[in-house]
């Protein structure tokens, strides 16, 4: 079985934020900020936790964590995520944005229960992900460096979506609970914000 600790989760910490028009790893969250709330979550499924992107507003709490530039310069998420998969290129990884600060440890969990099924799939599985078969929430799921070849050939197709991705390599969707959906709420905008942190 697939010890927890030999998971290394990805934190996207490079996007410009443009909806909410601040960075939202830094905005006050539960007496920390957002990220240190996330990397307090992961921390309790892996001590092996990474920052992905650019950022330099990174909250003083978090600063000891690695910080891996993108792969491929602006290619949003799928850059961080070659970035992971580079990182760590035999095993699983967790790959989670900065604005779930929800999230739980029973939903990161839930998905690393799914390994020991892939186990005895006979496609490859590369990637465990929330979803319904035709949306994904993937920037909270697992990948598997097997999928990088697929990740430069959609780079040189200038295609950079995560979603479009999934769909093209062979993946396991974990149809969420209410309580899962609930934990994974992103927070893009103002309005989220005061909405979910109240």
């Amino acid at each position: 079985m697939m010890r927890a600790d030999s998971i290394v989760a990805g934190i996207l910490v490079g996007g410009k934020s443009r909806r909410m028009g601040s960075d939202k790893q830094s905005l006050p969250w539960d007496g920390s900020t957002m990220l240190e709330t996330i990397v307090s979550t992961v921390m309790q499924v892996t001590p092996r936790v990474v920052l992905l992107g650019g950022s330099q507003r990174i909250p003083d709490a978090a600063r000891n964590l690695p910080c891996l530039p993108d792969t491929y310069a602006d290619a949003g998420p799928l850059g961080g995520l070659a970035s992971l998969l580079h990182y760590a290129p035999h095993a699983w990884s967790m790959l989670l944005c900065c604005d779930i600060p929800r999230v739980s440890v029973a939903t990161l969990s839930a998905l690393l229960d799914q390994l020991p099924r892939i186990q005895d799939r006979s496609d490859a599985t590369q990637c465990v992900v929330y979803g319904d078969g035709s949306r994904f929430e993937p920037t909270c799921a697992l990948y598997h460096a097997h999928c990088l070849p697929q990740i430069e050939q959609s780079v040189a197709a200038n295609s950079y979506g995560l979603h479009a991705l999934i769909r093209n390599i062979p993946h396991l969707c974990v149809t969420p609970s209410e309580e899962v959906s609930a934990s994974l709420r992103n927070i893009n905008t103002p309005e989220d914000y005061r909405t979910q942190s109240g």
